[in-house]
């Protein structure tokens, strides 16, 4: 089974703050690195309406290339392990149980009876 969920701009959010002391500047006291980081996780999440828990080393990969393409973090090391970690954690977790419902018979066809009268509340033989 394949666990999914929609990321928006409060989880980058919420990977960043987890994040960025283990990048390069620490995120540390560097306002303006820490913002261009931000903005990278938040614009790889908005590129898919679902990520998937296998997404996770995929996901790091897109960020650590539009780390190294802006000129602002192109220059620090990159963990991309950490951000693949903490986002696996931000997506639910596999269930151990799952409650299937018994089949049923389904009834395909069912003869309509158009001399049966309407009743206004719903109910019927």
């Amino acid at each position: 089974m394949a666990v999914a969920a929609h990321l928006g701009i409060v989880e980058g959010k919420k990977i960043w703050e987890r994040t960025g002391p283990s990048m390069g500047w620490r995120g540390d006291n560097d306002a303006y690195r820490n913002s261009e980081y931000l903005g990278i996780l938040q614009n790889v999440i908005l590129q898919e309406p679902l990520w998937f828990v296998d997404d996770a080393e995929p996901f790091a990969r897109r960020v650590e290339a539009a780390a190294k393409t802006n000129t602002a973090t192109s220059d620090w090391s990159f963990a991309g392990h950490v951000l693949a970690s903490v986002f696996r954690e931000m997506l639910p977790k596999t269930p151990s149980r799952m409650l299937v419902p018994p089949k049923r018979s389904i009834e395909l066809a069912h003869a309509i009876n158009t001399g049966q009268g309407v009743a206004s509340n719903g109910s019927g033989s």
